[in-house]
């Protein structure tokens, strides 16, 4: 080094030190500066390549990351189970109990949410990473709040970034928002799923969770728009799983309106595609929501086809929700045959899986059930009784549906006894749900049963 120092000495022209010494300086000072640069390129360029590999939170693989020795997906299952005994997760009226994979879509997004904030950590400086590390903890507890939070701030700031780039990044973060939203407030992941819509309009994840959530509330023609975008998109990329999904979740919307030949036209299509993609989970959904078409049609010939089929394929792949619902549809059946006894036992062998999963909107079900069931044997008490907890639970989950039956059920009883004016009293409140959903055919079933009983106008 010293040989090196002595020899570039030499080297610098002029004899004299007071010379010399400016002249090494600037060149050094001249060196200095293009070592720095290049050192600052190097830096640069690295920052740029790990930031281009960063991991995208919609495909990166999240089974092997653990948050308190839990997977992302074993927490995610977790929350969906949380959101169920909340009452929050979606739930349809009467025999239609099947959602098309909704429980799986949830799963998956959760997952993709965990996700999203598990590589924000990773990108995070120190001050921020104990923010996230606090969320996911209380992720791996059930606990959304903290998350949602840090989700919100995350897709707020992103949106306000304005590139393109952002816009897709906060479209993401607007739909893990919506995800976690989901557990425990419909008003804000419909507006999570709103803005991600917005911002990224090709994305069919974003729009089919918004159908939910409008389908939820109630919003029917603007569900039916976010399904149908579902299905252009599916159709425009040739993606044959999210044709699968659009169809079917249109043909439980059309059922919903009383369009049944829609609807059988929508499951036959969806079932189609998942018979071909060896979904069993989507055909198992699709069985079991054609069977209720022909239950209507009084095909119960078919019908019980149709749900021992999907009764079959949940039990194979230890489905219990699937099964509790067959459970409840073979019930229904029996029920429409004449066969009470059989009818009690499917009831209760679906309410037992329903309590034991905690799932409430199941359980609202079958108590409706059991109240129509004991109605026909003349049970009144029993069937006040268990009409009467459906609708406890429907209304503690915000299920319009489930109330509007409950209430038209109840109604029903009432006349039975000769006691018209609570019956009067509980048809009007069937019939303006009814109105608020936007269900015309049973708006029009309670107008008659209002006339039936002598019930003054609505």
């Amino acid at each position: 080094m010293f040989e090196f120092l002595a020899e570039f000495w030499e080297a610098v022209p002029g004899d004299s030190p007071t010379v010399k010494w400016p002249t090494l300086v600037a060149i050094l000072t001249v060196v200095g500066f293009v070592l720095g640069g290049i050192g600052w390129v190097i830096r640069w360029a690295i920052k740029f390549i790990q930031k281009s590999k960063k991991p995208d939170p919609e495909t990166a693989p999240t089974e092997a990351v653990k948050i308190a020795g839990q997977s992302t997906r074993e927490i995610a299952k977790v929350l969906a189970r949380k959101s169920e005994e909340a009452g929050i997760a979606k739930a349809e009226s009467g025999a239609l109990r099947d959602q098309l994979d909704e429980k799986d879509i949830q799963i998956a997004a959760l997952t993709k949410a965990i996700a999203a904030l598990q590589i924000e950590r990773a990108t995070a400086g120190p001050e921020n990473q104990a923010t996230i590390d606090d969320a996911l903890a209380r992720l791996a507890e059930g606990r959304t709040e903290e998350a949602t939070a840090l989700l919100r701030t995350i897709a707020e700031e992103k949106a306000a970034a304005g590139a393109t780039a952002n816009r897709e990044a906060a479209a993401g973060a607007y739909r893990h928002l919506g995800a976690m939203a989901f557990l425990s407030d419909t008003q804000e992941a419909l507006s999570a799923y709103t803005r991600a819509v917005e911002l990224d309009p090709e994305n069919a994840e974003g729009w089919n969770r918004l159908g939910l959530l409008q389908k939820r509330l109630g919003e029917l023609a603007d569900a039916e728009r976010s399904y149908q975008k579902v299905l252009a998109l599916g159709n425009r990329i040739e993606d044959q799983k999210l044709i699968a999904i659009a169809t079917g979740n249109l043909g439980i919307l059309y059922a919903t309106r009383g369009d049944l030949d829609g609807a059988e036209a929508m499951y036959k299509k969806s079932l189609e595609i998942n018979e071909t993609l060896g979904r069993k989970e989507g055909m198992a959904s699709n069985y079991g929501n054609l069977g209720i078409l022909y239950l209507t049609h009084d095909d119960f010939d078919q019908a019980e086809a149709m749900f021992n089929k999907g009764l079959e394929v949940n039990k194979a792949l230890g489905r219990k929700e699937g099964m509790a619902s067959q459970y409840g549809n073979l019930g229904i059946l029996y029920k429409n045959r004449g066969d009470l006894a059989e009818a009690e036992a499917m009831y209760k062998k679906s309410l037992e899986i329903e309590k034991a999963l905690g799932r409430k909107e199941g359980m609202a079900s079958n108590y409706g059930d059991l109240g129509n069931l004991y109605k026909t044997r003349g049970d009144l008490d029993d069937a006040e009784a268990m009409y009467k907890k459906s609708l406890e639970l429907n209304e503690a989950l915000g299920r319009k549906e489930g109330m509007a039956l409950d209430y038209s059920n109840l109604g029903r009883l009432y006349k039975t006894r000769g006691d018209f004016e609570s019956a009067c009293g509980h048809y009007r409140k069937a019939r303006a749900l009814y109105v608020e959903i936007g269900i015309p055919h049973q708006v029009e079933q309670c107008d008659k049963l209002m006339k039936e009983a002598g019930c003054n106008e609505a």
